[in-house]
């Protein structure tokens, strides 16, 4: 969640910061910010009014914008507002094909030994899926498309894997905010079934199998 400070935005960090210091939580609640659609391309960040607003020195916030700025999701550029970047089509659709690789070693991690702590989120993000689509709800559907392949992320042990694919779907969530057009809702629809019925069945193939949904998306240009 963001608030909006002086024309740009502000997001909300935990009293305690967690393991890792300010610029970590800073970093991870700008991110959850891009998620969920709150912080959105072309939006200014601006450093000075963060740190004021959250009663933290400037340096926290500015390597957190850093961090973002080495993952492509901010354009920073001296002398010039920070602001969140635009994602082209193309670039996208890179990291879907990207996206698709990495998440296909989760389900092979993942799959074999999925429990209800998966599933359940998994299962939930999926009905809710269904339910925005059927209201024609894009930004719903975004929200839960991320939430189910999170639940899957997040099962697993690998810490390098982990970063890689998170990084790559903030790509994919800004980019897909951005597209001219529509992407085949069904195919996405077709591509979470799938992967649930992979996880419930512990059949990492059944898994794997279903992401070749998303491989034949076409990203509108």
């Amino acid at each position: 969640m963001v608030d909006r400070v002086e024309g740009g935005f502000v997001p909300a960090i935990a009293t305690e910061p967690p393991r890792g210091g300010v610029a970590d939580a800073v970093f991870a609640a700008l991110c959850a910010a891009i998620a969920d659609g709150s912080l959105t391309s072309g939006m200014y960040v601006h450093e000075g009014a963060i740190a004021k607003a959250l009663g933290i020195s400037r340096t926290p916030v500015r390597e957190a914008v850093q961090r973002l700025r080495s993952l492509g999701l901010i354009d920073a550029q001296p002398g010039h507002h920070t602001r969140v970047a635009f994602i082209t089509p193309e670039r996208t659709a890179q990291a879907l094909s990207v996206f698709v690789s990495l998440f296909r070693s989760v389900c092979l991690e993942v799959a074999p030994r999925a429990e209800a702590s998966v599933i359940v989120p998994m299962r939930a993000a999926l009905d809710a899926f269904g339910a925005a689509r059927d209201a024609a709800d894009d930004d719903g559907m975004a929200v839960a498309n991320f939430g189910f392949y999170d639940a899957g992320i997040r099962a697993s042990r690998n810490a390098v894997l982990q970063s890689a694919i998170e990084h790559v779907v903030y790509l994919i969530r800004l980019g897909g905010l951005q597209l001219p057009a529509r992407i085949d809702v069904e195919a996405v629809h077709g591509a979470l079934r799938g992967v649930l019925d992979g996880f419930e069945g512990r059949d990492a193939s059944v898994a794997v199998g279903a992401l070749d949904l998303l491989v034949e998306l076409q990203i509108p240009r």
